[in-house]
């Protein structure tokens, strides 16, 4: 992976650089930008799996470079640094997409778990270039969305704290890995990601305290450790004031997983109503708007890259679970359909 760092002061990106161990975490190339216009430049000439950014700079401040970088579409994921002081610059960078936000001076921990998100995402994009492959040779459609929607029931188990409900789904998604007529190409792919969404869990709820993390694919350690976790939250306690930019992020984490605003609050121990509230205040939509239109701009993402992705399975992979439904909510949005949009040269 290949690491971009964009800051106007040359001992804040000298800190970025050693504050973690990049080498170890995967990253072979490393480069730096004084500005938003160089970063730019940067982007032009290569690729960049992600990029860690400054938002108050000059020539080209972070935010106008966030929106030139979304338009042209480059594949990278980004994590904006900021100072307390520049709250409407985090807001701006989340609107515009970026993968999470620090705030200055920024700490290892924080750094390290916001690279480690990135790095999820970054895994997604190359997962779903692999099934595209896949794809390219056999429709496995049907199977994909069984496993998507057992997935997707899976996380809002672990939500809503129903252990019947958990071990359903793990139990249909055994069974799909131990079908005898799955294809070995599309069972890599399935235990590459469930594996990848497990781990992005324990992270989240930091269940390296309650046993080991799953280090690779074993179904049955899977099953243990999410039953560890759902018992976590059971008993956890909660005390901690609401952050709004923290919804949004979670949202951003979470959105193809089918949450609903009902999620949101349970996850955050919330009322709906009050959650809905303060996130309109601050954001200026609902937060069942926010999520649909995350769901949205993925689903048109993925259309765009990935051809051989049929629209079911977009859908389910950019979190709408009945596919009628996709349809209806992406013309609303768009004005197209997922097919018109597909076919359009230019957008």
């Amino acid at each position: 992976m290949r690491l971009l760092i964009v800051d106007d002061e040359v001992w804040s990106r000298m800190l970025i650089r050693k504050i973690l161990p990049w080498r170890e975490m995967g990253f072979t190339e490393i480069a730096e930008a004084g500005d938003g216009q160089v970063a730019l430049e940067l982007l032009n000439k290569q690729p960049f799996d992600l990029m860690i950014t400054d938002m108050r700079m000059p020539r080209l401040d972070g935010a106008e470079m966030l929106k030139e970088v979304r338009a042209a579409q480059y594949p990278v994921e980004i994590i904006v640094m900021s100072g307390y002081e520049d709250y409407v610059y985090l807001h701006q960078a989340l609107k515009t997409k970026a993968t999470d936000y620090l705030l200055k001076p920024v700490g290892r921990t924080e750094l390290e778990k916001a690279v480690s998100r990135a790095q999820d995402i970054i895994h997604t994009r190359q997962s779903y270039q692999h099934i595209e492959q896949v794809l390219v040779h056999e429709d496995l459609s049907q199977i994909l969305s069984q496993y998507y929607e057992s997935k997707n029931q899976l996380y809002k188990s672990l939500i809503s704290q129903d252990p019947v409900r958990l071990t359903t789904q793990l139990d249909r998604l055994q069974s799909l890995f131990t079908d005898d007529t799955l294809k070995s190409t599309l069972k890599v792919y399935m235990e590459k990601d469930l594996f990848h969404f497990v781990q992005k869990l324990e992270k989240e709820y930091n269940h390296q305290n309650v046993s080991s993390l799953v280090k690779k694919f074993d179904m049955q350690q899977i099953r243990d450790n999410l039953i560890a976790i759902l018992n976590m939250l059971i008993h956890q306690t909660v005390s901690y004031k609401l952050n709004v930019l923290d919804v949004q992020t979670y949202i951003d984490a979470h959105f193809s997983d089918s949450i609903s605003l009902a999620d949101v609050a349970t996850r955050f121990h919330i009322s709906k109503e009050h959650l809905s509230r303060l996130f309109k205040k601050e954001v200026g939509m609902s937060v069942q708007a926010y999520i649909t239109q995350k769901k949205i701009d993925y689903a048109k993402n993925l259309l765009k890259r990935y051809h051989q992705l049929n629209l079911a399975t977009i859908g389910m992979m950019s979190g709408f679970i009945d596919v009628q439904y996709f349809h209806r909510v992406f013309r609303n949005h768009t004005g197209m359909t997922p097919t018109q949009y597909r076919g359009k040269k230019s957008i």
